[in-house]
């Protein structure tokens, strides 16, 4: 016997795309740390070193950004393409006359 299974797809679909966006959020707040560190070096500090350190921390950040996007963004789709394959298995059927069924059973409460 095969076991039912409960999705709250509205949830997942909530989560995936509540991932996506943080993952926007990131990408634009790394991209402003860049632009900060970018400053500095051509406007504040002009020890080479410490010029060379910002450049390497701004480069070093460069990856993690693209990283952290596609894998949010492939997460999200995984999420959507797992709803569907749930939608397409799903062969429960709500009653036609359910409404009218919960209206009366409400109807007795009030």
């Amino acid at each position: 016997m095969a076991k039912d299974i409960v999705c709250a797809e509205a949830e997942l679909s909530i989560a995936a795309n509540n991932l996506v966006e943080y993952a926007d959020f990131l990408s634009r707040t790394m991209e402003s740390y860049v632009a900060v560190l970018s400053e500095i070096q051509e406007k504040g500090i002009q020890d080479d070193l410490v010029c060379s350190k910002l450049s390497s921390i701004a480069q070093s950040l460069k990856p993690y950004k693209t990283v952290i996007k596609d894998e949010c963004e492939d997460i999200a789709a995984d999420v959507k393409n797992y709803i569907t394959e749930i939608s397409k298995a799903d062969n429960f059927k709500f009653p036609t006359d359910i409404t009218s069924t919960i209206a009366s059973l409400v109807a007795q409460f009030l």
